[in-house]
């Protein structure tokens, strides 16, 4: 079996996209055959409608208007006129162009097959859109993973910052409460005072021990109780109106 028919029958047989051209002794490169992945990947309806194509019209322009100094270069190496270095069977990340004019990034990889006289190119390629499509939605995962940890933190200061408002307004509970269990002993020790002064004046009323002096003595003492009552309860509810304008 010829070399030509057996690239043939092996474009057929694999499920890559592949493509094989055949050199015509120029620059230029003509298809001469081609499976059905690679005509899916290129958007013809048939492997056949490629045939005879110049590769070129797979190539996007940028490509297209160097490729024949390329191969032009590569023949020159091979029959050893010039010495540089090759891509020839390497992968490398291109991009190709469809039938309708859309840029499609591949993954190609050309190897350069001889038999006597004929020489053939033969190209595989990989569609890198359903890896980038992976790629993108990996992103967005990653940027939605960024975003919701940003919002877990966010909520997490937010109850801190609620954690510490609690414990403070707890705190200010337990001083008033504090001062208010205080006043009310305040109050208590003074009506205290107040009653037991009172049993001494009826007591020396009714035993006729009074002078003016000693009721004198008793208003004294009554109206600093009743002033320390007074400043106690002030204290309190004034440390309270604070509280509540915080």
């Amino acid at each position: 079996m010829q070399v030509r028919e057996t690239l043939e029958v092996l474009t057929e047989r694999l499920q890559v996209a592949m493509v094989v051209c055949e050199h015509n002794g120029e620059s230029s490169l003509t298809i001469i055959a081609v499976n059905n992945s690679a005509a899916m990947l290129f958007g013809y309806p048939t492997s056949k409608s490629m045939i005879g194509m110049d590769v070129k019209s797979l190539m996007p322009q940028k490509y297209a208007e160097h490729h024949d100094s390329h191969i032009d270069k590569h023949m020159k190496r091979r029959q050893g006129i010039v010495h540089h270095s090759t891509i020839m069977g390497q992968w490398r990340d291109l991009e190709a162009m469809s039938k309708s004019g859309e840029a499609i990034p591949v993954l190609a990889n050309v190897a350069d097959v001889q038999n006597s006289e004929e020489r053939f190119f033969v190209a595989i390629f990989q569609d890198r859109r359903p890896w980038m499509r992976k790629k993108e939605q990996l992103e967005e995962s990653m940027m939605s993973l960024a975003a919701a940890k940003e919002q877990a933190e966010q909520a997490h200061q937010q109850a801190e910052e609620a954690r510490k408002e609690a414990e403070n307004n707890l705190l200010k509970q337990k001083k008033l409460s504090a001062q208010v269990n205080l006043l009310r002993q305040i109050f208590g020790a003074t009506v205290g005072l107040v009653v037991l002064l009172a049993l001494l004046v009826v007591v020396g009323w009714s035993f006729g021990e009074h002078d003016k002096e000693s009721l004198a003595m008793f208003e004294r003492i009554l109206l600093v109780l009743t002033g320390m009552l007074g400043s106690a309860m002030a204290g309190v509810f004034e440390t309270r109106g604070g509280k509540e304008k915080e």
